[in-house]
Order: C-alpha cells, then structure tokens, then sequence
C-alpha cells in the first residue's frame, strides 16, 4: 500500500513536470498556436489546456489528502 508520504512526493514530481512540459510548448514561444504532423494539426493551446486540467486533479488529490488527515 502506498504512503501519504510517497504519494505526496508522486503527485510534487507529476506536478514539476506537468509545468515543465506546459512551458516547453508555450506558443509564444514558437510564435503560433500549434504545427501541422502528417497533416494534423498538433495545438499547443490544447496540450497546455490539458496540462492545466491535470495539475488541477493533483491539487485536488492534495487538498483531499490534507483533509482526511485533518
């Protein structure tokens, strides 16, 4: 069974790199909302929306964790 502890630390990594990548894809940094692969279009808007909603539910899970340990 998994620690508070070592899901604490989990969801700390799984956040870290949720920004990281939400960073890397900023589209102010390309300059355009997204590229086109194999001929879709691959939006970088969308990944970060996605990266967002993500970080969302870890938060979530922290405050959950705090109250139940409340």
């Amino acid at each position: 069974m998994i620690t508070e502890e070592h899901l604490a630390h989990i969801l700390k990594e799984m956040d870290y790199h949720l920004t990281g990548l939400a960073n890397e894809i900023d589209p102010q940094k390309f300059g355009a909302d997204g590229i086109i692969i194999d001929e879709q279009f691959f939006s970088f808007k969308y990944v970060q929306q996605k990266a967002a909603t993500l970080k969302h539910h870890i938060d979530w899970i922290r405050v959950d964790m705090q109250e139940d340990g409340a």
